[in-house]
Parts: structure tokens; sequence; C-alpha cells
């Protein structure tokens, strides 16, 4: 998977954190989907680890 992938699904699931938290009704297929995501992305083998501060 290409780091531009991981971005834009980074970028998905933000969005649909977001509605959630803002009290948009969100279908439950997208909330797994974005879940899905969050785990691919959270578990990618070649992501550098986050810099700490």
């Amino acid at each position: 998977m290409a780091p531009q992938d991981d971005k834009a699904k980074a970028r998905s699931v933000i969005k649909v954190l977001e509605k959630i938290i803002n009290g948009i009704d969100v279908p439950l297929n997208t909330k797994i989907e974005a879940c899905q995501h969050a785990i691919e992305v959270l578990c990618h083998p070649d992501t550098p680890p986050p810099e700490s501060n």
C-alpha cells in the first residue's frame, strides 16, 4: 500500500469521526469501513513510528 493511500484512508477516518462527534448520523457500514481503514493505517508495517515530542 502506498503512503498516499494511507493518508487518504486516514482522512476518511477523520471525516467520519468528525461527523460522529458533531452528532451527524453515520450509517453503520460507513463506521465499519472507517474502523477497517483506521486499522489498516495504524497497522501498516511500512509506516515509520510517530516522532515523540
